[in-house]
């Protein structure tokens, strides 16, 4: 079993609480979500899952998270997103946001969206849009990790279902497929640089 930083800090308690116990020894009741639900479904059937869950906490808060549940060797793999994704934005954070489009049009884009980026730095946040095809995002992934993370990490807000699935098949195929050592070594590389 591998546990990292981010699950323990996600479930707020410390790796060394959580190895060597059952999710259930660790989350009393957890066996009886939905959650639980599709993870065993996924181990059992070798099915991907998404979905969205509000956890409560111990303590009695709670908390959103955007879950994608993969089967992996092991078992299964338990994917958690960012704040954005789960309604919850941190005070100072980016807002960045990715238009997908068969060809890329910059005046098209920011007729398109200043409105609703006027909106966003009114509210005190800082929007940030990148503009790009589906080919040259994937290249783009191809050559710089940090944007690759950053793409694991992506909400579907409008426009085409079709397209945003072809992107988040691309970046799993590109980032964890492919490049899953080295996704590894750059998270690690990352968060000794934020100690």
């Amino acid at each position: 079993l591998y546990v990292n930083d981010a699950v323990a800090a996600h479930g707020r308690t410390t790796k060394e609480e959580l190895l060597g116990r059952t999710m259930m020894q660790a989350y009393p009741g957890i066996e009886h979500t939905e959650m639980f639900a599709l993870l065993r479904q996924c181990m059992v059937e070798r099915s991907a899952f998404e979905m969205e869950n509000q956890f409560t906490f111990p303590d009695g808060s709670r908390g959103w998270f955007e879950l994608r549940l993969r089967p992996v060797p092991e078992g299964a793999c338990i994917l958690a997103q960012g704040g954005y994704g789960r309604f919850e934005l941190s005070p100072c954070s980016d807002v960045d946001l990715l238009v997908l489009a068969p060809e890329v049009d910059t005046d098209a884009v920011e007729e398109l969206l200043g409105p609703f980026c006027d909106e966003i730095r009114e509210a005190g946040l800082r929007p940030s849009i990148g503009h790009r095809t589906l080919d040259e995002t994937l290249e783009l992934v191809d050559q710089d990790m940090k944007t690759a993370v950053a793409l694991l990490d992506t909400r579907h807000l409008a426009g085409s279902p079709d397209a945003y699935g072809r992107l988040r098949v691309g970046v799993e195929e590109e980032v964890i497929r492919k490049r899953g050592a080295k996704l590894v070594r750059f998270l690690r590389s990352e968060a000794e640089l934020r100690r």
